[in-house]
């Protein structure tokens, strides 16, 4: 619902004030990473990026400086395949992928799940700098102990199978 996809049976979801099932715009200033969210597995991660970059309207020049500087940050190659590279190198371009536009609101699902320990803390680093500038994150995920010297509020939710 969230990301534009499914319309709310009853009340409002809204995003910087729109409703992304009725305003899928507002998504242009949103970067989300959401479990299942695939990439194609013949490109390398770069060609993945630079292709849904292209498809969210981001100029080949920014998203080509985008890309080097979170290579040199996250110190991975985005020229490794898809599908030959670890889980955690697909998350993280997933995660490059929803930064490279500057969005106002981050929405991550378990960015943390499959990240070493110097990934997880560059990522700890990037929520940080969003907060300090005042954009929004949003997390979900099952280790809140991770976050809690960066979170406002931590909602839990018991979740029965």
């Amino acid at each position: 619902m969230v990301g534009g996809i499914i319309k709310p049976k009853r009340g409002k979801i809204k995003i910087l004030g729109k409703e992304p099932y009725n305003e899928p715009e507002v998504l242009k200033s949103v970067g989300m990473v959401v479990d299942g969210m695939g990439l194609y597995k013949e490109l390398s991660l770069k060609e993945n990026i630079m292709y849904f970059a292209k498809e969210k309207g981001l100029t080949y020049k920014h998203t080509k400086k985008e890309i080097e500087k979170y290579e040199k940050f996250w110190d991975i190659d985005f020229d490794r395949k898809y599908k030959k590279s670890s889980h955690g190198m697909r998350k993280i371009a997933k995660l490059t992928f929803s930064l490279i536009s500057e969005p106002e609101v981050l929405i991550w699902d378990e960015p943390e799940l499959a990240l070493d320990q110097k990934r997880i803390d560059i990522l700890l680093e990037i929520l940080k700098n969003y907060k300090e500038k005042g954009k929004t994150c949003i997390i979900a995920g099952t280790n809140p102990e991770i976050y809690k010297n960066l979170v406002d509020v931590i909602i839990e939710k018991e979740v029965i199978l």
